[in-house]
This record gives structure tokens, C-alpha cells and sequence, in this order.
């Protein structure tokens, strides 16, 4: 990119702190790298006694998070809060130093509407779709009612006020594309690819296996989009039907349906199987901890808006070498490909067996977990999809 001046660009987040979305973080450190002012508002999830910090180069203005909404009333409290914290921030930081672009991180749909008085002084919006909104709450609230319709228009509106569009992958691209009619060069795909250049490992003191021959693994969050309850009701299977113990299960990761799970796993009295480790945020102790699991897995539900939607978590799987067991999506079988073994209908018995299988056969884990990881470097990595990224800015910059 060329650097004969230095834009500010704005990145804002309502439903992960930063470093924590680790997607909007290396989109960030990315532009910063390339001598870009970068600055960041996110919510204080973690209740941080500092509101303002640097992370390198990068401020980050966080504000209060006083609840999660669950119920949807709740979630509408969540979001009115957000939009007046959202604002005043950004005033704030563009009285002090303006920015040029301002980067919107979806969900939710609407935060580009506070910063339509900003396109006035020239400012330009891109808008960053990870996920569809509208089939988040279908999925969410089983019903396309008033609201999923105010959905649907938000994002169509979104699509027609930015400057720039980024889709995480080429199904969101292509619903969006056909639902809200943009075309041509304002719309392009920048994947949520590990990158290769911050994975190393650390000793760990923790041994998770206790005895036991094989270790499962799980990282991400743990709420109720996650379909953790489907991997549980998996290894009860596996226990108790298929009489095989010899294994552990990791859960890296938290979230607001963790006692649910909890609740479920001792019920069912499987707590022996499951060890909880909690977030991990530090990257060299999250990928020495996928190293020494055997298979990974993805246990959310095959439905309309997942199968849409790029997993993350397989990507890291990958990444270390390890092959997964998931459900049938379209966007599963082009992230991973041979690297993983997908369950139709979304079968939690057949989960469990695919598993087992998995297990037992240290040959196709090996293959699988190789296949994976080549595909990553070749496909998936971030230094790949950085390179698009810096291609939209380069774009809006210096048209």
C-alpha cells in the first residue's frame, strides 16, 4: 500500500472485546502495520479497570457492558446502550484526531446508521458482514416475524450506504449479493484464515488425559448458538452405548451457556470425560494446547444460517494438524475439505461414531490432519487473506 499519507481508520466492535475477536485484531494490526493510524471501540466485557489502552500502536476506547442480552427485549436494551456509548466515543475520538474510514463490525447491522452525519465530512464506511443477521434471528427466536423483515432491511440498507462490503466467506457473498443487488469491486471476501506467522508453542504443565489414550478438543465460545448440548449428548452416547471410555474432552472457552452444559455433563454424570479450561488468550498456549489433542470437533447445528457461515475453530484445528469431526454445512466441506468428516441430518449418534472411528485410526488422522494443515497454508492462511484486505483499503484511499 502506499504510504504517502497516514489515514485514521475507526474499527468498531459490539459483541467482543478486543483482542478477543481475533478477526477485527489482525484486520487491525494488518493496517497498522502498514503505517495506517488505527483506533478501536469495543466493549469492556471483562470489566478492565481501564477503559483506554494501547495494544502496540492501536487504541483501544472501550465502554461499559453492564448485561448480555439473552431474551430479545434484553438484547434490545444491550444494543440502545451500545449505540449511545458507540457515539459518544466516536465523537469523542473524531474531535481529537478524525478518522477517515470507519470500519463496522457486524452484528449488529444498524451501528452503520450513527455514522451516516460522519459521511458528510468525507469519512467512508466499510462494512464488515460476519454474520446474517436476519437468520441469526430466525434461528435464534424460531420465527421470521416484523423484526426478521427490519433485519432484512437494515442489511439492505447497510449494503447501499457503504463505500466498501467484506463477507467472511463466498455463501454470505452470494446471498448478499442476490438479496440486496451490489456488484463489481464494492463487495469482496476476506476469510477469517489463522495466521501461520503467530503459531508456536509453549510448554504446558497440564496434563489432560490422565490416563486416559485420547484427547478430544473444543475451542470457541459456549453459548447457546454453539450446540454444545449436541457434543454432550454425543459422548453420552459414546460412553454408554458404544461402551468406549478410554478419552477426555477439552473445552477451551467460556460463554453465557457454560452452567447449562455443566448442569447437562453432571446429570448425565460425564464429568469425568469433560475438563472446562476456561478462554485462553494468549496464542502460544492455545496452539500448544491444540497440539496435543487428537481430533478436534464442531458440534454446531447444521441450519440455515450456520451452514453459511465459516467456523473459525476448524481453521485452528487444521492449522496444528488435527482432523475434526463436524456437521454437514456448505461452508465445513470448503474450509476443510478431506480434513474432516462430516455428519449429515445432524445425528449426535453418528457424531459420537464418526468420533470413535476417528480415534481408532491413528493412519486417516495422520492423512486427514496433513491434508489440513497444506490447505491452510496454500488457501486459508492470513498473510493470504491480509493481502485482500489491504487491497479494499488501498482501493478506498487512493481510488
Amino acid at each position: 500500500m502506499k504510504k504517502t499519507r497516514k489515514p485514521h481508520i475507526l474499527f468498531v466492535v459490539e459483541n467482543k472485546q478486543i483482542p478477543m475477536d481475533t478477526r477485527v485484531f489482525k484486520e487491525a494490526k494488518a493496517l497498522e502495520e502498514e503505517g495506517l493510524e488505527v483506533s478501536i471501540i469495543c466493549p469492556n466485557l471483562n470489566k478492565e479497570k481501564k477503559y483506554h489502552k494501547k495494544l502496540g500502536n492501536i487504541e483501544v476506547f472501550q465502554y461499559p457492558c453492564f448485561f448480555e442480552g439473552k431474551s430479545f427485549i434484553g438484547i434490545i436494551v444491550e444494543y440502545l446502550i451500545a449505540i449511545l456509548f458507540i457515539l459518544f466515543k466516536s465523537i469523542k475520538i473524531y474531535l481529537r484526531k478524525p478518522f477517515h474510514i470507519v470500519h463496522l463490525a457486524n452484528p449488529p447491522d444498524f451501528l452503520i446508521f450513527l455514522f451516516l452525519p460522519f459521511k458528510l465530512f468525507g469519512v467512508k464506511i466499510v462494512f464488515d458482514h460476519h454474520d446474517l443477521s436476519p437468520e441469526l434471528f430466525a434461528e435464534k427466536f424460531q420465527k421470521k416475524n416484523f423484526f426478521y423483515k427490519l433485519l432484512l432491511l437494515c442489511e439492505r440498507l447497510s449494503y447501499k450506504i457503504a463505500d466498501s462490503i467484506i463477507t467472511t466467506n463466498k455463501s454470505v457473498k452470494i446471498t448478499c449479493i442476490e438479496r440486496n443487488k451490489v456488484y463489481g469491486k464494492r463487495i469482496s471476501i476476506v476469510r477469517n484464515g489463522p495466521d501461520l506467522n503467530k503459531i508456536s508453542f509453549c510448554k504446558t504443565k497440564e496434563n489432560h488425559v490422565k490416563k486416559r489414550s485420547y484427547l478430544i478438543g473444543y475451542i470457541g465460545n459456549i453459548d447457546e448458538q454453539d450446540s454444545l448440548e449436541k457434543l454432550v449428548n454425543s459422548v453420552d452416547y459414546i460412553v454408554k452405548e458404544r461402551n468406549f471410555d478410554d478419552f477426555r474432552v477439552l473445552i477451551i472457552g467460556d460463554g453465557t451457556n457454560r452452567l447449562r452444559i455443566e448442569e447437562d455433563i453432571r446429570r448425565k454424570k460425564l464429568q469425568n470425560y469433560f475438563i472446562f479450561y476456561g478462554f485462553e488468550y494468549n496464542r502460544k498456549k492455545i496452539f500448544s494446547l491444540l497440539s496435543k489433542i487428537d481430533i478436534g470437533v464442531e458440534p454446531s447445528k447444521e441450519t440455515e444460517k450456520f451452514s453459511k457461515s465459516t467456523s473459525i475453530k476448524v481453521m485452528e484445528y487444521m492449522a496444528v494438524g488435527k482432523p475434526i469431526v463436524q456437521y454437514n454445512t456448505v461452508e465445513g466441506r470448503f474450509t476443510a475439505g478431506v480434513a474432516s468428516l462430516f455428519i449429515r441430518n445432524n445425528d449426535e449418534k453418528a457424531f459420537g461414531d464418526a468420533i470413535i472411528s476417528l480415534l481408532k485410526d491413528d493412519k486417516k488422522r495422520k492423512k486427514m490432519g496433513e491434508y489440513g494443515k497444506n490447505r491452510v497454508k496454500k488457501l486459508l492462511q492470513w498473510d493470504i487473506q491480509k493481502n485482500k484486505l489491504l487491497n479494499v483499503y488501498q482501493n478506498l484511499i487512493y481510488p
